[in-house]
């Protein structure tokens, strides 16, 4: 069953005083408006002025015409306000803003162009215009400049020069989050920690990385030396379909012992779980296309088999995990001694143009069972990877098999599972081989 999508309440960051975003534009790479959202529309607000702004927005769009994606358009003003834009591969947003910009501000519009062409890959490619298609755009935009009112503090100048960045993104179903720190300062700072604030509703931490970095729930980076870098990451869980924010803290002492902090600019995560549909039969030729080339997105969920369970019985386990969506099996291979078994799916997402297909295998020789997925959208992507895990979670209590497997996280051991080739691909060539056999025995 897939978790429904709800609203979850998150602590807002803290914006300088004065601040405001007043308007948001989220437009076609070719000016074309999509969606605006705005903070100050009154009924006998003039609406020639909202017009002009966006007239002068879209001319500043058509300059930037031919830039790279992720391309740092920067900003103009307008009047008493600023517009900040920023640049994917197929939209650009825009934020009249007031005030003072915030730490972290573009970081988080960035975020959001990031999750919009995540969750529309499929249809902002060829957008003919159609704002209903793009409709959903607007909750992305909802949330964006939502901060709560300054809180008086003490300047402290050892965190001037300290950098904080992060950066966050889908790996193996996670949601990860990438923790920098770096020291410009001629000291050192002692006992540096870090500490994660999500919403455990949300998310559920299941681990940081390094290992050694590792207390409770709270990354330490102990002692970092003048112009050292430290990076941590940490592991996180989707356990429902949702927005929610990261946010976090660390914590340190300077060189003379006095305690100081340093906030992150909050993240946004967001996660899509899809209700499929079947309605259509597709071949081996197809499936193995959409697999390869046509869909973009792509990941994967490995899993060590333990000791008590047959390869077999993990196998036929994780089949009946991924039938408890309704897709249709189109191709399934069993090898013997050593056991490897493999199943592929595919999928449509109901309300939507996105495809899926999902293959799931086991591989006795290397103890390991794979839940892979292709699709358009990360965001749904890493939302059917999490889905994928809790159903075979469930499909073992059901069995009463009590022993858990544990995802493996290893990226050289993941990728070298990646590197095999699957019964689907050897197929193909051995098909694809008999069939030039058979052309060639026709042109005698």
């Amino acid at each position: 069953m897939v978790a429904p999508k709800v609203p979850v309440a998150t602590a807002m960051a803290v914006a300088p005083e004065g601040f405001a975003v007043e308007d948001i534009f989220l437009m076609y790479k070719d000016g074309r408006l999509i969606q605006h959202t705005t903070r100050r529309l009154k009924a006998d607000m003039d609406v020639d002025i909202m017009t002009s702004m966006l007239k002068a927005v879209q001319e500043f769009v058509k300059e930037s015409i031919g830039m790279e994606a992720g391309a740092e358009l920067g900003s103009m003003e307008y009047g008493d306000n600023k517009i900040i834009l920023e640049k994917g591969k197929h939209t650009i947003l825009a934020a009249v803003i007031n005030g003072a910009e915030p730490e972290g501000f573009r970081d988080e519009m960035k975020s959001v162009v990031k999750n919009i062409e995540g969750e529309f890959a499929a249809t902002l490619p060829d957008w003919d215009g159609t704002t209903n298609k793009l409709a959903g755009t607007r909750r992305f935009l909802a949330s964006l400049g939502s901060y709560a009112p300054p809180v008086k503090t003490t300047d402290v100048s050892s965190t001037a020069k300290l950098s904080l960045r992060s950066e966050l993104e889908f790996y193996q179903g996670f949601v990860r989050l990438k923790v920098a720190v770096k020291n410009n300062m001629p000291t050192a700072i002692l006992d540096a920690e870090f500490k994660l604030i999500y919403n455990r509703n949300a998310l559920r931490l299941d681990q940081i990385e390094p290992e050694n970095a590792k207390r409770g729930e709270e990354a330490v980076l102990g002692n970092v030396e003048p112009n050292e870098k430290k990076t941590v990451a940490f592991y996180l869980d989707p356990q429902i379909c949702t927005e929610s924010y990261l946010e976090g803290v660390l914590t340190f002492k300077d060189a003379h012992g006095n305690f100081d902090t340093l906030k992150m600019p909050r993240k946004l995560a967001s996660v899509v779980c899809p209700i499929l549909f079947t309605d259509e039969n597709i071949n081996t030729a197809m499936l193995k296309r959409m697999a390869v080339d046509e869909l973009p997105q792509k990941d994967t969920k490995v899993f060590s088999i333990p000791g008590g369970i047959t390869s077999q019985k993990a196998y036929e386990v994780a089949k009946a995990a991924v039938q408890h969506h309704d897709v249709r099996q189109v191709r399934e291979f069993i090898e013997k001694d050593p056991f490897i078994g493999e199943a592929w799916y595919y999928g449509k997402a109901k309300g939507r143009e996105d495809r899926i297909v999902i293959r799931t295998r086991a591989l006795a020789d290397k103890n390991l069972l794979e839940f892979f997925v292709a699709s358009s959208s990360v965001l749904m992507l890493t939302g059917m990877l999490a889905e994928l895990k809790m159903d075979l979670n469930k499909e073992l209590d059901g069995r009463n098999i009590r022993t858990g497997m544990k995802q493996v996280t290893s990226q050289k051991e993941v990728e070298a599972l990646g590197a095999i080739k699957t019964l689907l691909e050897r197929a193909s060539e051995v098909e694809s081989a008999d069939s030039e056999i058979d052309m060639k025995r026709k042109g005698r």
